[in-house]
Parts: C-alpha cells; structure tokens; sequence
C-alpha cells in the first residue's frame, strides 16, 4: 500500500466525474482528495496515515477520516488518468469495501426491499418508469437507485458529504454509466438542506430513521420536495434495528403527520439477512431483516 501511494501523482479529476457529481461536488471531492494525499505524505505513507487517524476518528483538523485500507481505497481513485481504469469489480461489493462511516456500506434488508418492489412495479412504485423524477435520501450502496435507473427513472442519488461513500456512489454511476444512459446521477446532500436538482415525483429512503435526532432534519429536506412538486411521494422503508426505542423511530410519522403530511404504512415483509448484513448482525435476528415500508405525500386536507 505504502508503494503504491508513494507512485502517486498530482490529483486529478477522473474522466466522466463531473457529468456524474456535478462542478461544484467534482471541485470538492478533487479538494478532499488533495488534502488527503497531503495526510499520507506527512506521516509517511498509509500505514502511518490509518494508525493516527483511525476508523471514523477525528484527523486533528475538524475533520473526519474514515480509517484503515478502506480510507484509501476511494482515494486511489482520484490518481488515475480515467475513470476507465476504475476497477471492474460489481460495484456493490466494492462499495461494501470502501469502510464508510456508519454502515452505509451494507446492502441492507431494507434496500434490497426497495429494489425489489421497484423492479417488480410493486404498490407504492406502479408508476414509476421512464422519466420519472426520483431522489433517493442517504443512499449509501445506492441499490434502489440502481433499481429505479434500470427501470428508465431520472434518479439523482445522494448521500451525506463524506468523500468515501460519495466517490463509491459516483463510481457505481460510473460502470453502470453506458446502461443507464446518464439517468443517474451522485450529489452529496446534509439533511435539512434542500435537495439540488428538482422538483422531484418519488423520494427514496431506505433505513435512515432509525436514528430519532435525525427525524427533524430528513421532515426539512422532505418539506423542501412537496413544496415544490405538492403530488410527490417519498417511500420509507426500515426495519427496527435497535439504535434507538422503537416507539422513537415510529414518532417520524407522528412528526411527519404534525406537517401535513399524510402517513400510510403499506406493509411488513419478513426478507433474510443478506450476505452484506451478516458481516455486521446477527444472522438470526430476523427483526433486523423486517422491511416495513410508509409512504408519505402531502395531505388531501
């Protein structure tokens, strides 16, 4: 590792990057990168780098670095001439090595839910198709993007503005870039902030309330989506993993309903730890592999 990052050259921006992420998020990812190359030579070479920093530990100057080989691996990224050298490997494994803060590297229950009813033009998703304006909220993976790209939707996929797991998102847009014809786009979003791009006709958000401090932030970024297109959808779809009382996690739809927003739970649909999941829970805790899927849209009244 430590051979191949003193090979190194000066940061560049991989060919195809800015039509995936945009000017602005291509201008700062190519700036994280810098500063991060500039971390590695200062402690000489990755092996110094990961064990000062650690994982998801503070680098000393009000930022966050995700650790270890996982740290580095979306940073080689950013030294090469193209993004045609960008490795071939299915990218959801490869995301899964990236080492993202969080879990957001895990193909969760909760997506591959999403993905599914997606594919299959399942209730809520039975209009969903060519054309359709499709934002998905802490994308992580990216899998029901995925999806909703294949099936001929517009999606823009974001995620919070951590260079790692954008970089692996852009990178999936990027193999699957030919397939899709540019339908999906990579933009990094913090929740509470207006999403860029629309308006927008479905919100994706698979497994990101389970966090109650959260709940208020997601509302504002949702209230950003009805006001300007009032007949959007957003499909929310979680299992009760534990981080927090479940009741906790259910008040989302209290607050959401406190909005105006009519909640409506559509169902409970037990699926099996994927492989993804089990390197991080138990197997056999099926409550963590529970998909229960809501849909929220501006109310009638």
């Amino acid at each position: 590792m430590i051979k191949r990052m003193s090979a190194l050259q000066a940061v560049v921006r991989p060919d195809g990057l800015e039509a995936i992420v945009g000017a602005d998020d291509a201008a700062w990812l190519a700036a994280e990168a810098r500063k991060a190359k500039e971390r590695v030579e200062r402690y000489d070479g990755v092996d110094g780098a990961a064990g000062l920093f650690g994982e998801d530990a503070s680098d000393g100057e009000g930022g966050v670095c995700e650790g270890g080989d996982g740290w580095m691996e979306w940073l080689d990224l950013f030294f090469v001439a193209s993004a045609k050298q960008w490795p071939p490997a299915p990218y959801l494994k490869y995301h899964s090595s990236i080492g993202a803060i969080g879990h957001g590297d895990v193909v969760w229950a909760a997506g591959e839910e999403l993905a599914r009813r997606i594919l299959a033009h399942e209730a809520p998703f039975e209009a969903v198709g060519m054309g359709t304006r499709v934002l998905e909220l802490g994308a992580g993976c990216g899998l029901p993007s995925l999806a909703a790209a294949h099936g001929g939707a517009d999606v823009v996929a974001t995620d919070a503005p951590v260079a790692g797991g954008i970089v692996a998102l852009a990178a999936t847009a990027r193999r699957m870039g030919p397939t899709f014809d540019g339908r999906l786009r990579v933009r990094r979003l913090d929740w509470g902030d207006p999403a860029r791009e629309g308006p927008f006709d479905v919100v994706l958000m698979a497994d990101i309330i389970y966090a109650p401090t959260a709940h208020e932030k997601l509302l504002g970024t949702l209230r950003g989506v009805f006001e300007a297109n009032p007949k959007a959808v957003a499909v929310v779809a979680f299992c009760l993993h534990g981080n927090a009382p479940d009741d906790k996690v259910m008040a989302f739809f209290d607050r959401a309903r406190e909005r105006g927003l009519e909640a409506t739970e559509v169902d409970v649909v037990q699926r099996g730890a994927s492989e993804s999941m089990r390197g991080v829970i138990m197997a056999t805790d099926p409550k963590r592999a529970r998909v229960h899927t809501w849909v929220l849209r501006v109310s009638a009244d």
